[in-house]
């Protein structure tokens, strides 16, 4: 089976890659306690890639982890955990402050109606490769100028915004009393032993391949560096796949929570697929909208998906930012192989 699940990737992925605007490609597979993982084109078996929004999930692991530690609970509510003055009028809806209605739950469900930073100007310069720092201070200055989508947790809504996981990544914070980029390291990355998984702080990496926009290669050392836990971790297909396998196993936390994120609502950006809480679901079907990928997209092409009615594992990159339903063709034709 294994070989002929080889053999369907290498084919798939090297008609993808005939693509001018994509370079490279990696997956790693896991089923039936075996692995295959191939890499091609700009990634070696060897290259690390940035992660970007799969960095949701170990933010997601650190706070089911704190949680079960009793440190805190996720109705706890964002003003009674962070103390600074960039919290005032930071939600605002139709004239009137609902910040300190705001929980823990609002905030990885994606559920606040906070306003995000990255759209319109911002997104624009960062995809003409216009290197900029951002982070917790002047993303949450932003949003202060502007209004939110909805009231928090409002019972039909869920907007996917970057501004959540920035908070919950200095709850991460505060609670843990270290910086989030050590506790990934400590919680996370040494017990799983993911020798090449790490938050990105700048540093010089021979290994690390760059994302491509559109053919065009992104070089923005300072915005990668500077944003956390909204989608700073490097990593490779191989240790996003280890990853991805203890946090849905329950070695990253209680397993008892695992179905509790399923709280899926359907949200329109950036792309089609339901939002839980802390994590995502992409549907493969239309007839069975909600049996799909669990887990979650790198707006730089990674992935890192299980498919529960397969019990199969998938985790990789296309590394553009532009080829999401190239890397989502390659899954499907995973599954449809076993």
């Amino acid at each position: 089976m294994h070989q002929a699940l080889n053999k369907t990737i290498n084919q798939t992925v090297d008609k993808i890659l005939k693509n001018d605007t994509i370079h490279g490609f990696s997956i790693s597979v896991h089923k039936d306690g075996k692995d295959v993982t191939v890499s091609k084109g700009n990634i070696t078996e060897n290259s690390r890639f940035f992660a970007a929004s799969v960095t949701k999930l170990f933010v997601t692991a650190l706070i089911l982890k704190y949680v079960d530690e009793g440190k805190l609970t996720l109705e706890d509510k964002l003003v009674d955990i962070l103390d600074t003055p960039l919290l005032k009028g930071l939600h605002t809806f139709k004239g009137k402050e609902y910040t300190d209605t705001i929980t823990i739950r609002h905030l990885l469900s994606n559920n606040t109606g906070l306003p995000d930073y990255f759209h319109g100007d911002t997104m624009k310069a960062l995809l003409e490769g216009k290197d900029q720092v951002w982070g917790f201070e002047p993303v949450l200055k932003h949003v202060r100028k502007r209004d939110a989508h909805f009231i928090p947790g409002h019972p039909k809504k869920k907007k996917y915004v970057d501004t959540n996981f920035q908070l919950l990544g200095r709850i991460i914070e505060t609670i843990g009393k270290e910086s989030f980029e050590k506790q990934v390291d400590t919680f996370l990355v040494k017990p799983l032993e993911l020798e090449d998984t790490y938050v990105y702080d700048g540093r010089k990496d021979k290994k690390l391949v760059n994302m491509f926009y559109k053919g065009r290669e992104l070089i923005l050392p300072k915005y990668m560096a500077s944003i956390g836990p909204e989608g700073a971790v490097v990593s490779t297909s191989e240790d996003l796949n280890r990853f991805l396998k203890a946090f849905f196993a329950g070695q990253l936390f209680s397993k008892e929570h695992i179905e509790t994120l399923y709280t899926w609502r359907l949200v329109f950006g950036p792309g089609l697929f339901f939002y839980g809480t802390g994590i995502s679901m992409q549907p493969i079907s239309l007839f069975k909208m909600k049996q799909g990928l669990i887990g979650h997209w790198g707006q730089s092409g990674a992935f890192a998906f299980y498919y529960p009615q397969k019990d199969v594992y998938m985790s990789g990159t296309i590394n553009s930012i532009t080829g999401h339903n190239k890397a989502a063709k390659v899954m499907l034709k995973v599954l449809k192989s076993l």
